[in-house]
């Protein structure tokens, strides 16, 4: 103590000032390493995480809307609408698989990889019955479409959309595991 004692208050001022500069030091590297680590958090929940999730979601939102057209292309009988919708039908299609092909260039942890064999089996299954549903509201025989339609097209389309759902819903428990181990290591 009598080493303060004996020092100048120009020199004490001098320690006092490198002592809290070497504590803010500290402070501004620890608070930069918590923050990229943060960061790096952040950016695998949005790419391989979110992303997904908005992915599979439009995915469900295509199938919903290639129905429509289907029950559409059933109604009409004129040759350039039923055209019209066919290829508005396979636009949709063209955009899922799209979607899909992105999604399975990210990382995925064992259940993912399950769901998404499921996902593809269903889709498979949907779009094979799909075609013959176009192909007979094409000829216009559109009463035996919409049997066929209603007692097997419709069933895989819930399945396939189901399966998609769950997927979407595996993503977001991820992407809240993920969040909660973020905020868990902020504390």
């Amino acid at each position: 103590m009598d080493f303060l004692n004996n020092t100048k208050v120009g020199k004490k001022l001098g320690i006092l000032i490198a002592v809290a500069f070497f504590a803010l030091a500290s402070m501004a590297m620890l608070g930069y390493y918590e923050l990229a680590k943060a960061n790096d958090s952040l950016d695998i929940m949005y790419a391989e995480r979110l992303v997904p999730i908005a992915l599979l979601n439009d995915n469900r939102n295509q199938i919903r809307a290639a129905s429509a057209d289907i029950l559409e292309l059933m109604l009409t009988t004129d040759a350039q609408k039923n055209e019209k919708l066919k290829k508005e039908i396979d636009k949709r299609g063209e955009i899922a698989n799209k979607n899909f092909g992105i999604i399975e260039k990210l990382p995925m942890d064992v259940k993912a990889k399950e769901l998404m064999g499921k996902v593809k089996d269903s889709q498979k299954a949907y779009q094979n019955a799909r075609a013959e549903i176009i192909n007979l509201s094409m000829q216009n025989k559109n009463a035996e479409a919409y049997a066929q339609y209603v007692r097997i097209v419709e069933p895989l389309m819930d399945t396939y959309a189901d399966n998609v759902r769950d997927l979407a819903n595996h993503y977001d428990s991820l992407a809240k595991k993920l969040d909660a181990e973020t905020m868990a290591d902020q504390q």
